[in-house]
């Protein structure tokens, strides 16, 4: 009927969502001080942030930074397997050779 033509017509006439949502997990030690390091301390939201994050982890800079170019393999999908379980994952950092060990 009629307010189901209204509808559709606000349906389709709406803006979307100026915002796109995206969830993260940042479970390594690395992760969490790379985010912990990007916060900006001049806006008070993303301070506050940072501060939450300090007082509620562990946050030091870490030893190893994993390089996130410089590879042709960054962005690449891989599967691997241990025992019968498979796992899928993406590429997102490298680390270079040292002490006689291959680059991971």
């Amino acid at each position: 009927g009629q307010d189901s033509d209204a509808c559709l017509a606000r349906l389709f006439d709406s803006r979307p969502n100026r915002f796109q949502y995206k969830w993260s997990v940042y479970s390594s030690p690395n992760e969490q001080w790379l985010l912990w390091d990007a916060l900006d301390e001049r806006g008070e939201r993303e301070k506050a942030l940072k501060a939450a994050i300090k007082a509620r982890f562990d946050i030091e800079e870490p030893k190893q930074v994993y390089n996130t170019t410089g590879s042709a393999h960054i962005g690449k999908r891989v599967k691997r397997t241990f025992g019968k379980k498979i796992v899928y994952g993406l590429i997102v950092g490298w680390l270079p050779a040292s002490q006689g060990e291959e680059a991971l």
